[in-house]
């Protein structure tokens, strides 16, 4: 984010807050209205298969473990691609300064459902015709991540972003990704705020850039996001045999 260096840590969630709902979900939603979209094709609002909600709640359980290690693995790759530290550290006393429900419900729970809204759904639904799945995944995650401005988050956030968009793809509703995606936010917050929470997730404050923090909790919360992600895949393919199935029928 851009941030005025006079900027308090109330005036900038007024400021996210209304550019969640004014900039992103509220102009995706009125568009599709005024083009008579059909809200829940365009919007994947169908109900998540059981399967697919055991595997977004694998998913949303582990994913800042994974996103914390990925970012280590990343920093030790390439130890040049780095941010402003200071201009970081502001933000990030902003954003974790305040009533921690406030702070959870503007960047946890408005991003997880405004967002999706934005790139699961109109984005998604409006390139879907035109390419491919595996490059329909791919095209969202990279617009996801160059959306996020830093360079040093591009990467990963767009990595992010096609996971997101592949959890639409394969379950065929926006609710698992909103749900990890606050999970996400929300987690990351938490372990800023509270240490049983950061030790719960296996993260460590101590760890040096170019270090690559990776325990025994890091390895099952790996393997949790693996099956997550098991699950969906098998998911996307019994829907493609029960559709080859009803065709073949007809």
């Amino acid at each position: 984010y851009f941030v005025d260096p006079h900027s308090t840590a109330s005036q900038f969630r007024w400021v996210m807050a209304a550019s969640q709902l004014l900039a992103i979900g509220l102009p995706c939603l009125l568009l599709a209205w005024y083009f008579k979209l059909r809200f829940v094709t365009t919007f994947s609002l169908r109900v998540p298969s059981a399967s697919t909600t055991i595997a977004a709640l694998l998913i949303a359980g582990s994913i800042v473990p994974i996103g914390m290690f990925m970012r280590d693995l990343q920093a030790f790759c390439l130890p040049g691609l780095s941010g402003d530290d200071e201009s970081l550290a502001f933000q990030e006393q902003l954003i974790t300064s305040g009533s921690f429900a406030g702070i959870v419900s503007v960047f946890a729970v408005l991003p997880g459902i405004c967002e999706e809204i934005m790139f699961r759904g109109f984005l998604l639904a409006g390139l879907r015709a035109k390419l491919r799945p595996l490059a329909l995944v791919a095209a969202v995650g990279i617009i996801f991540g160059v959306f996020h401005i830093h360079a040093e988050k591009i990467a990963l956030v767009s990595l992010t972003g096609a996971l997101l968009a592949y959890v639409c793809v394969a379950s065929g509703s926006i609710f698992p990704g909103i749900l990890i995606h606050i999970a996400n936010n929300g987690l990351l917050l938490a372990a800023f705020r509270f240490e049983p929470v950061r030790n719960a997730l296996a993260l460590s404050p101590e760890t040096k850039a170019g270090e690559i923090h990776f325990t025994s909790r890091t390895a099952c919360y790996v393997l949790a996001f693996v099956l997550g992600l098991v699950l969906l895949v098998l998911n996307r393919r019994r829907k493609h045999s029960d559709r080859d199935s009803l065709q073949s029928g007809s």
